[in-house]
């Protein structure tokens, strides 16, 4: 029978073993960047809306995290353009940016904590995510997509059912933060 120091000091060398097998990194996290601000709005189906030359000058301007299912100034709107009784409902969000000269050769991700409803993520006009899922937390790497050293546009088509002629389920559209995170170049997302 082992002895119970004996026991004791096997029981620490495995665990040190085990330990030395496990490595906690944060994938080579450079920096992470708050992306809320200066977002543009509309709900419809504007197809083109992916696109870096459409024109969204009369879209709403928000900040995020935006929830269409309480948003009142929209839901008046949609009242007084009688066009609630459509039971799904297509709402687009568009941001422009562009990126600093000393991100240019890192993998630049977006980090979305919560989108509800289908949804297709467009980096200038190419598709780069579509999930047919709801309540999500996603992550996207831009890097392929963007333009170094100029405008870049992310647009994101959100489809969601309503429940009934005005309501929604909670928490519609981008509800919850969206990060940039820049890495050294040549981890995964």
């Amino acid at each position: 029978m082992i002895s119970r120091n004996k026991l004791f000091a096997l029981i620490l060398l495995l665990l040190w073993g085990v330990l030395q097998q496990c490595t906690v990194t944060n994938d080579d996290i450079i920096q992470k960047q708050l992306f809320d601000l200066n977002w543009k709005f509309s709900l419809g189906n504007h197809s083109a809306a992916k696109e870096n030359g459409f024109n969204d000058i009369n879209w709403r301007s928000i900040d995020l995290p935006h929830d269409w299912s309480t948003d009142s100034a929209l839901i008046d709107s949609l009242k007084k353009a009688e066009i609630a009784e459509k039971n799904t409902e297509t709402g687009w969000y568009r941001k422009n940016f562009e990126i600093p000269e000393n991100w240019i050769g890192k993998k630049i991700v977006i980090e979305f904590e919560g989108i509800n409803g289908q949804h297709e993520i467009f980096i200038n006009g190419i598709p780069a995510k579509n999930s047919e899922n709801g309540k999500q937390h996603t992550k996207v790497n831009l890097t392929p997509h963007l333009n170094p050293k100029g405008n870049n546009l992310i647009a994101i088509r959100i489809n969601v059912t309503k429940e009934s002629d005005l309501t929604w389920k909670a928490e519609t559209g981008i509800y919850r933060h969206v990060w940039l995170v820049i890495k050294d170049n040549g981890r995964n997302p």
